[in-house]
């Protein structure tokens, strides 16, 4: 195998999201869980910390708002839809949290992802672009 160049990395395929099973919402509901850029994994974990603090209020609804997307690509969620999302099940929250530290590789103990595997069982957050999905 040669030493990697620019162009084998630009031309590297990218990764499918990865489908997670929402039961709660009736039988077949689910979303994808978006693949993300370096770029977008940098600006969930600067939401996450403000002057050196870790900001571990509505972790979950932040995740779940961050990486969900539709069948086209589009994210689901805005901003503006956090508060709400908080105030929802939390074993429906952990099943995309958990999914997404899997598929990402983000938080603890995420190392064992399996790309393209089906998962079943108040501050603003930046949405990556259509294009970065």
């Amino acid at each position: 195998m040669p030493c990697v160049t620019k162009q084998m990395i630009q031309a590297a395929p990218k990764r499918p999201p990865l489908k997670v099973e929402i039961p709660e919402l009736g039988d077949g509901a689910y979303v994808q869980v978006r693949t993300a850029s370096g770029n977008d994994r940098d600006a969930l974990e600067a939401a996450m910390v403000k002057l050196g603090e870790q900001r571990l209020q509505n972790l979950r609804a932040r995740v779940f708002l961050w990486s969900t997307i539709n069948d086209a690509g589009e994210p689901i969620f805005a901003n503006e839809d956090l508060a709400w999302l908080g105030e929802q099940d939390s074993v429906m929250l952990d099943r995309v949290f958990e999914a997404n530290a899997k598929h990402n590789g983000i938080f603890k103990n995420a190392s064992d992802a399996k790309p393209g595997e089906t998962s079943s069982p108040g501050d603003t957050l930046p949405l990556p672009s259509a294009a970065a999905v």
